[in-house]
C-alpha cells in the first residue's frame, strides 16, 4: 500500500543543494524505517514518484506516541435529524442519500502492549483493517513533518523541502479513480471510497440529499467533515426562515395598492425642491409623483412584516448558533474527539529561520529559536496600521463611488435616473469590494509572515483576524454608509451643509433608504456569490486541464527522444492522475465565504427579507460544487483531527449580536415605520396626508434660499427650515425603540443559552455510561494484571520449595 508521495522533477529539482537535502531526508526516513521506492513516470521520463509505505511496527509506535484513538467496541447509530424522525414515520426517507449508517465506535489511545496481548481493540486480528487509511497517512505525515534534512534549525519537515524545491510536490493519494464505472451493478461493494462519495456526495444529483458525513470523515478527516457538517447544517436551517422571508416580500408587494401614501403620490401633485443649487434644465423643481415607482419599490422592503422579520432573524440566529453547539457535541462524541486536545506544536520552520535569538525552553531545556516579544510588537503596530490603511482605501472607494452617483443622479434626473445611478454604482462598488479584497489577502499573508509566529496556529488565528476585519469593512462598510449616514445632516435647500461643485451630496431617494439598501445588499451579496461559485468551478477545471495538456506535451517529447516506448501503451498509475491535479488550499477560504454570507442575513436582513432565500439556493450549489472539487478536481488533502469550527464559531457570535444592534438601528432610524405608527397613532390612523408629514414646505421668498418659490423637501422641519416638535418626538421614538429592542432580544438570547442545554440529554447520559464502562475496564485489567502477578509469584515460590 502507498500511504504517501513525494514528487520530483530533474528539470527542477537537480541543483546540487536541492539533491544533497533530498537525499539526507530520504536517508533519515529510512531511519525511520519508512519503505520507499523511487519510479519514473511512465508519461514523462523527467518526472519521479518516491512512493512511501509504512510497515506495521512503525505504524504501531507511531500509533502510540501519538495516541491515535482505536475502535474498542461498535454500536448501531441512529439518525439525528428532524427530518429523518419525521420521515421515520414513513416507510421511506426521500431525502437519504442511499448509504447506509455508519456504525458508531467507542475508541480509546492504542497502547502497543494490550494490542499484543489481543482481545482490547477490533480488527485485531486483520492488520490490513487495523489502521483505517487516514490514520495511516496522519501518522506518515507526521514522520514527513518532523524528520531533518539538514543541521540548521530551520531544516526541518516536508513543507520546507517543497519549499525550496528539493521536491515539487507531496500528497497522499485518492483510493483509485473518481468516476463509477459505467457498467456498474448497483453494488457498493465493487466501489471505492472515492467513488461512493462521488455517487453519493458530489454528485449534482444530490443537492436535495442528506451528506453522508461519516465516510466524508473517514476519507477526509475529521477537519473537513466538520465543515461540510457546519454547513450542511447551517443551509438547513435556512430552508424556514427562507420560506418566512419570501412570504413577507409577497405581502409587502401584494399590500402596495392598499398603501395610502403610494396613493398619494402616484397620484398628488406635489412640488419637490431642485436637486442642486445651479439654474440649469436639470436643476429645477420637480413633482413627487416621478418617484411613484421608488415608493412601490420601498415599500416591498420596508413595512410592518420587515420589523417583524428582523426580530425573527434575531431570535434564529441565536437559536442557530445554541444548537449548533449541540450538533458539535454529538458529532464529537459519535467520531471521539471530544476530549482532543493539540498536542504541543512544532515551531514553524519560518521562524526558526527569521528568530534573531536562540534561548532554552523552559519546559523542554532544549536550546531552539526564539523572538522576543518587544521585538513582534512594532510588527503588530505596522500590520495593523497598514490594516487601518487599507480600510481607509475603502472610505476612499466609497466616496468615489458617492461622487459619481451624485452626478449621476443630477445628470439623468429625479426617478428613473435615480435608479439607474443608484444600480451602476452598486455594480462598480461590488467590483471594488472583489479587487481589494483579492489585493488585501495577499498583503495579510505577507505581514503575517513578517510578524513571525512561533506555531502554525498562531500564524493561522492572526491571518484569520487580519482578513475578517478587513473583509468586514470592506463588504459591509457601503451598507453601512447607506443605512446609517446617507443623505442625513445635509440642512435645507438653497443652506446645505455641504456642497461638492454645486451639488449638494447625495441623499436617498424621497421614498427613503430602505430600498437603496435592499439593492446594495443584494448586489453586493449575489453578486460575490455568482463571482465565487463561476471561479471556483472553473479555476480548478482550467489548472487540471492545464496540467493535464502540459503532462501530454511532455509525453510526447519523451516519445520523440524515445521512440522505442511508443510501441506498447502504458498503464497510468494513481500518482500519475493525482499530481495533474490542483492542490489543496485549506478551509479558510470557504469559512470566510460562508460566514460573510451569515453576516448579510443577520445584519441587514430587516432590509431584504429574500437574503436567506438567496444564501440558501447558494449553499445547495455550494456544498456540491466543494465536494466536487474534494472529491474530484483537488489531490486528497492531509487528513487532520478536529473538535469543532474553531475561531469561526466566535466570529458568528459576534456577528448575531451586531446583527441585533444593526436591526434596531435599522428599524429605528432608516425603516419609516417609527414615523408610520407615530403619525397612525397622533394622527390620523388611516394615515391620510402621511406625505405631508414626512416632507417640509421651505419658503422660497422668505428663508433666503434663493429658490423664489415654495417646494417641499424630506424631513421634518417649519416653514423656515427649523426642526419641528414632531422631529424630537420621533427621535426620541427611535432611541426608546432601540433601547427595547436591545434589551429585549439580549434577554431572550441570554434566556435561550441557558434553556438549550449545549449537550443533549441522551448524549450526556452517553458519556457517562461510557465513562462508566471504561472506568469498569480499567478496574478489570487492573485486576487481570495483579491476579497474574500474584499466579506468577506463587509459582516462583512453588519453584523455589521444589
Amino acid at each position: 500500500r502507498v500511504d504517501f508521495v513525494l514528487v520530483w522533477e530533474k528539470d527542477k529539482n537537480c541543483s546540487v543543494e536541492q539533491v544533497k537535502r533530498r537525499r539526507v531526508f530520504e536517508a533519515w526516513l529510512r531511519r525511520h524505517r519508512l519503505q520507499m521506492v523511487d519510479i519514473v513516470s511512465t508519461t514523462d521520463s523527467n518526472l519521479h514518484f518516491v512512493l512511501l509505505h509504512a510497515p506495521k511496527e512503525l505504524l504501531l509506535d507511531r500509533a502510540e506516541s501519538m495516541h491515535v484513538k482505536m475502535t474498542v467496541r461498535e454500536y448501531q447509530h441512529k439518525g439525528d435529524h428532524f427530518s429523518r424522525k419525521l420521515f421515520g414515520l414513513l416507510k421511506s426517507d426521500p431525502l437519504a442519500c442511499g448509504l447506509d449508517e455508519k456504525t458508531g465506535f467507542v475508541a480509546s489511545p492504542f497502547s502497543k502492549a494490550l494490542y499484543k496481548q489481543g482481545g482490547r481493540y477490533l480488527y485485531a486480528d486483520n492488520f490490513e483493517q487495523f489502521f483505517t487509511p487516514t490514520q495511516r497517512i496522519r501518522m506518515v505525515h507526521q514522520i514527513l513533518t518532523e524528520t531533518r534534512f539538514g543541521d540548521e534549525p530551520a531544516d526541518v519537515g516536508i513543507a520546507q523541502l517543497v519549499e525550496r524545491e528539493s521536491y515539487s510536490a507531496a500528497f497522499p493519494l485518492h483510493e483509485g479513480p473518481d468516476a463509477v464505472p459505467k457498467h456498474w451493478n448497483g453494488s457498493n461493494e465493487v466501489l471505492t471510497p472515492r467513488q461512493i462519495l462521488q455517487q453519493y456526495w458530489s454528485r449534482w444529483g444530490c443537492w436535495y440529499k442528506y451528506q453522508p458525513l461519516d465516510h466524508v470523515k473517514d476519507y477526509f478527516g475529521v477537519q473537513i467533515a466538520i465543515y461540510f457538517a457546519w454547513l450542511g447544517f447551517y443551509t438547513a436551517w435556512l430552508l424556514p426562515v427562507a420560506l418566512v422571508g419570501l412570504v413577507v416580500f409577497i405581502i409587502g408587494a401584494a399590500t402596495i395598492v392598499n398603501d395610502p401614501e403610494i396613493h398619494e403620490v402616484c397620484d398628488g401633485f406635489k412640488l419637490m425642491c431642485p436637486l442642486c443649487d445651479e439654474n440649469t434644465t436639470k436643476c429645477r423643481p420637480w413633482n413627487l409623483s416621478k418617484s411613484c415607482m421608488l415608493f412601490k419599490m420601498e415599500h416591498i422592503f420596508d413595512n410592518g412584516g420587515s420589523v417583524f422579520f428582523a426580530v425573527f432573524m434575531s431570535l434564529w440566529a441565536t437559536l442557530f448558533l445554541e444548537f449548533w453547539k449541540r450538533q458539535t457535541a454529538i458529532l464529537a462524541f459519535r467520531w471521539n474527539t471530544m476530549d482532543f486536545e493539540s498536542s504541543e506544536e512544532p515551531i514553524r520552520a519560518k521562524y526558526a529561520i527569521k528568530a534573531p535569538e536562540r534561548r532554552k525552553n523552559p519546559i523542554t531545556d532544549e536550546i531552539e529559536p526564539y523572538m522576543p516579544e518587544n521585538k513582534r510588537w512594532p510588527r503588530y503596530l505596522t500590520g495593523f496600521s497598514i490594516l487601518f490603511a487599507m480600510v481607509g482605501m475603502i472610505a476612499v472607494s466609497i466616496i468615489a463611488v458617492m461622487v459619481y452617483r451624485t452626478f449621476s443622479t443630477h445628470l439623468l434626473g429625479a426617478g428613473v435616473g435615480t435608479t439607474v445611478a443608484s444600480v451602476s454604482a452598486s455594480v462598480i462598488q461590488v467590483v471594488i469590494i472583489i479587487i481589494l479584497s483579492k489585493v488585501y489577502s495577499y498583503v495579510a499573508e505577507v505581514l503575517t509572515e513578517w510578524e513571525n509566529h512561533r506555531t502554525e496556529s498562531s500564524f493561522q488565528d492572526n491571518l484569520t483576524l487580519k482578513r475578517f476585519l478587513f473583509e468586514f469593512a470592506n463588504y459591509y462598510s457601503s451598507l453601512f454608509y447607506i443605512a446609517f449616514f446617507k443623505g442625513r445632516w445635509l440642512g435645507e435647500p438653497g443652506h446645505w451643509t455641504i456642497n461638492v461643485f454645486h451639488f449638494h451630496p447625495e441623499q436617498c431617494s424621497e421614498a427613503g433608504c430602505m430600498q437603496e439598501l435592499a439593492q446594495q445588499l443584494a448586489i453586493i451579496m449575489i453578486g460575490k456569490q455568482m463571482i465565487n461559485n463561476i471561479l471556483e468551478f472553473l479555476l480548478p477545471l482550467l489548472k487540471n486541464y492545464m496540467a493535464k495538456r502540459k503532462a501530454q506535451k511532455d509525453a510526447e517529447k519523451a516519445a520523440l527522444e524515445n521512440p522505442d516506448l511508443v510501441e506498447e501503451e502504458k498503464e497510468v498509475y494513481q500518482w500519475e492522475e493525482d499530481v495533474t491535479l490542483e492542490d489543496d488550499e485549506g478551509l479558510f477560504g470557504e469559512y470566510l465565504e460562508m460566514v460573510l454570507q451569515f453576516g448579510f442575513i443577520t445584519i441587514f436582513v430587516a432590509a431584504f427579507p429574500l437574503a436567506p432565500l438567496f444564501a440558501l439556493l447558494n449553499n445547495w450549489i455550494e456544498i456540491r460544487l466543494d465536494a466536487h472539487n474534494y472529491v474530484s478536481a483537488m489531490r486528497r488533502p492531509v487528513p487532520q483531527i478536529a473538535q469543532n469550527i474553531g475561531v469561526w464559531f466566535t466570529i458568528l457570535d459576534m456577528i448575531v449580536k451586531i446583527g441585533i444592534i444593526c436591526s434596531a438601528f435599522i428599524i429605528a432610524f432608516t425603516s419609516t415605520f417609527i414615523d408610520r405608527v407615530f403619525y397612525k397613532f397622533h394622527y390620523d390612523t388611516s394615515l391620510k396626508g402621511i406625505t405631508d408629514f414626512t416632507n417640509s414646505l421651505i419658503s422660497g421668498s422668505q428663508n433666503g434660499s434663493g429658490l423664489g418659490y415654495d417646494c417641499w423637501y424630506r424631513g421634518q422641519h417649519d416653514y423656515y427650515g427649523n426642526y419641528t416638535i414632531d422631529f424630537w418626538h420621533l427621535v426620541a421614538l427611535r432611541v426608546a425603540f432601540v433601547i427595547v429592542f436591545e434589551h429585549v432580544a439580549f434577554i431572550v438570547a441570554s434566556a435561550l443559552d441557558l434553556l438549550v442545554p449545549d449537550i443533549p440529554k441522551s448524549l450526556d447520559e452517553k458519556i457517562k455510561r461510557e465513562a462508566y464502562q471504561a472506568q469498569r475496564e480499567l478496574e478489570m485489567l487492573l485486576a487481570k494484571e495483579k491476579e497474574d502477578e500474584t499466579d506468577s509469584d506463587e509459582e516462583e515460590a512453588l519453584f523455589r520449595d521444589l
